[in-house]
This record gives C-alpha cells, sequence and structure tokens, in this order.
C-alpha cells in the first residue's frame, strides 16, 4: 500500500477557481498525495483571475504539479455577448478534449482519472486504465448515450451516493464495477475554529445578534431566494450572513437589489471569501443553513455540497432541506430538516434552532461524529485501494 501510485487527472476547469468543483478536485489531490500518489493535474489553459497559487488560494498542504494544455477561451465574450454562453464552453470543450487526446497519445499515463467522463470520448477507444468520479448525470438521449460507451469502456467509475450508482447501474454497469465515495470533510478546519465571541470581534460582527450563516454560490438550485424570502419572517435579532459567489456571479446583483426592497438590516452579502477566512466565519455563527430547493433531478437526488462538511467539521447547528441526497449524509440526529421551497418552514427551523440549544448542540456534535468517517483522507484511501483492485483484476 505504501507503493507509489501514478495518475494524470484530467479535469475541464479554470484552474484555481472560485467554484466548488474546484476546491473538491484540490482536496481530492491533496488527500490523493497523502496516500502515496503521485498525481499530475491536467486542466486547459484558460485565463485565470485569481493569482495566488492553487496552493495558497484553496488553504493546500502540498502543492499540485499542473500541465495546462491548449484550448480556444474565448470567454470574455460571455458578459457581451451572454447569448453565446453554450457556444463558448462547447467551443472550449471540444478544443481542450482534442488537447487531451494527443497529451495522452503522446505521454502515455499509467492512470487516467477525472471528473469529466465526455473527456475520454476519444481516449476510452485508445487507452486503458481510465476511472471516473460522476458528480452528475447527461439529461439529454445523445449524452446518455456517449457515456454509456465511456463507462463500459472504463476500469471504474466513482460516485458521490448511491443515487448516481443505481444510475450507473441501469447501464448495465455492475455493482462492483462502482464505488461510493461521497466528497469529503476537511478535518484540518475543525482545529481553526476559534470561541465565537472572538471570531465576531475579529469581523466587526455584534454580539447580541444571531448569526444564521450560509456558504456557497447564489445559484438559484441552492436555495438562496427561499433564504432571503424567510428572513423577512425573522425577529430583528437575527442577522442571515451570505458568504460566497463569485465575481462575475450573475445572482449577485437581483439579490442585492432584492434584500434593498425587503429588509437591509437582516441580511448581510460579503461575498467572495478565501478558503482560509472560512473557518472565521464558521466560527462567528450560531446556525449554518442548507436551503437547497428541488428544481430537477440532480438538485434532488445527485448533490452533495461542500458547505454541508464544513458545516458538520465546525460543530454548528446545520438546517437542511429535506431532499434524499442530503439524507444521504446525514439523519435527524446530525441536522434539522425541513420542507424545501417553503420560506416558512425555512424561518420556523432557524428559530427551534436558536431556541434550543441543549438539542441544537447535541445535533452539531452528531454531525461532528459522522464527518470524522467521512474525511477527504478516508475518501482517498478508498479511492487508491479501488483502482489498485480493479485493475488487478482487469
Amino acid at each position: 500500500m505504501n507503493s507509489t501510485m501514478m495518475i494524470t487527472y484530467v479535469a475541464n476547469a479554470r484552474f484555481p477557481t472560485e467554484k466548488a468543483h474546484g476546491l473538491q478536485i484540490a482536496k481530492t489531490i491533496e488527500a490523493l498525495t497523502r496516500n502515496h500518489v503521485r498525481l499530475t493535474l491536467v486542466v486547459p489553459k484558460r485565463r485565470v483571475p485569481e493569482k495566488l497559487s492553487p496552493r495558497k488560494f484553496y488553504d493546500l498542504s502540498c502543492e499540485i504539479k499542473s500541465i495546462y494544455l491548449p484550448c480556444i477561451d474565448w470567454f470574455f465574450l460571455y458578459k457581451a455577448l451572454p447569448h453565446l454562453g453554450r457556444f463558448l464552453y462547447a467551443l472550449e470543450t471540444i478544443t481542450f478534449l482534442f488537447s487531451v487526446t494527443v497529451y495522452v497519445l503522446i505521454r502515455a499515463p499509467a492512470i487516467l482519472y477525472t471528473r469529466d467522463p465526455f473527456l475520454f470520448t476519444l481516449v476510452s477507444m485508445l487507452r486503458k486504465n481510465l476511472f471516473l468520479e460522476l458528480h452528475t448525470f447527461p439529461k439529454t438521449t445523445a449524452g446518455k448515450a456517449v457515456l454509456r460507451q465511456i463507462l463500459r469502456r472504463s476500469n471504474g467509475i466513482i460516485v458521490t451516493n448511491r443515487f448516481l450508482q443505481e444510475k450507473v447501474e441501469a447501464m448495465g454497469i455492475t455493482k462492483s464495477k462502482t464505488l461510493i465515495a461521497p466528497n469529503g470533510a476537511d478535518l484540518t478546519l475543525g482545529e481553526k475554529i476559534i470561541p465565537k465571541n472572538q471570531a465576531r470581534r475579529r469581523l466587526g460582527w455584534p454580539l447580541d445578534k444571531n448569526i444564521a450563516l450560509y456558504l456557497g454560490h447564489f445559484y438559484t438550485s441552492k436555495g438562496v431566494d427561499v433564504l432571503l424570502e424567510a428572513a423577512t419572517l425573522l425577529p430583528e435579532n437575527v442577522t442571515v450572513v451570505l458568504v460566497g459567489g463569485s465575481k462575475t456571479d450573475k445572482n449577485l446583483d437581483p439579490l442585492r437589489k432584492g434584500i434593498t426592497k425587503n429588509n437591509t438590516q437582516k441580511v448581510r452579502i460579503l461575498g467572495f471569501q478565501e478558503r482560509w477566512k472560512v473557518p472565521l466565519f464558521l466560527s462567528a455563527a450560531d446556525v449554518c443553513v442548507l436551503p437547497n430547493v428541488v428544481t430537477d433531478e440532480e438538485s434532488e437526488f445527485f448533490t452533495t455540497p461542500l458547505k454541508l462538511f464544513d458545516y458538520m467539521v465546525a460543530r454548528r447547528p446545520i438546517i437542511a432541506s429535506d431532499i434524499p441526497a442530503l439524507r444521504e449524509i446525514m439523519d435527524d440526529t446530525a441536522a434539522l430538516f425541513v420542507t424545501p421551497n417553503v420560506p416558512q418552514a425555512l424561518a420556523k427551523g432557524i428559530m427551534r434552532i436558536l431556541e434550543d440549544s441543549r438539542e441544537s448542540e447535541k445535533r452539531a456534535n452528531a454531525a461532528y461524529t459522522l464527518a470524522k468517517d467521512l474525511s477527504w483522507n478516508s475518501r482517498a484511501k478508498h479511492i487508491r485501494k479501488f483502482i489498485e483492485d480493479s485493475i488487478s483484476h482487469a
């Protein structure tokens, strides 16, 4: 188990990026590196606004060896011509796919790994030892047909929950060819949690308010709109704080306008923050909110939010939408579940947590206990063993 494994991780992602998939890739690589894997990340050469190295940007314990391959990156046109979004993405993806194929033919990496299965459309016909990490599932018939072929040619498929495993099995892939590995918990984050009042003094936040914290992006499926409506129903001594999004987030201005219209005193939007600051915000919170809404199959069954694991590690009470994907990770002993898409239910749940400190503390401790068994390091060990076993039995 201590022998070094060589893996080439291919990702169609701007890197580093403030998007959650970038952090997921970085933490996966960091954990695999700790488990005697020598890993090279192959990504498209795109315009990256972030000037920090991936190690500093994601607050990692190691450097990430990255190779940047050419692609046509015209995303700078998106702001002026948003209707070209799909075309620009397709152009970048297809050109990067061909760069990946050429790279693989020339370098012949021993093991290939990706969370973007369509990058292996050509590679899967030419190479062996391919491993896919699935976080979602295609919606179109054509997409499903292509994925089916890639799955059949792969050595192994890592899925983030049993719902994705069932989707893969329905395509004729045996269960033995899959591994369920949810996203991981960063246990080092828990070591950086400080007393609540100390954190608030550092942030300049009031000591006499109750803080309901949301971390993450402001996509519709994440339920931020529902949280803002719930905020209008909360008493004056409760403040909702939103940390996340990105500098180019299209939802940011509408959210701010909505707050101005409804109640600016109850909501604060801090926008995107560096990873190293996250423990400070968690330390200052009274309750952490996961208000996901149900918009489609993906939002209901496939999501595995990284923020959830941060909440768990921080030992903060969690209120979450009652959807199957979140129930895969926690139960009623670890979180307070409420009806999704209903602001009144969310507001009522927040107040229940704030008013019952003893029960909330029990849930927070139960969530932390679950998180200890869901660490990135534990996940990496399972993935490494799965890869070894899959190759030896091929």
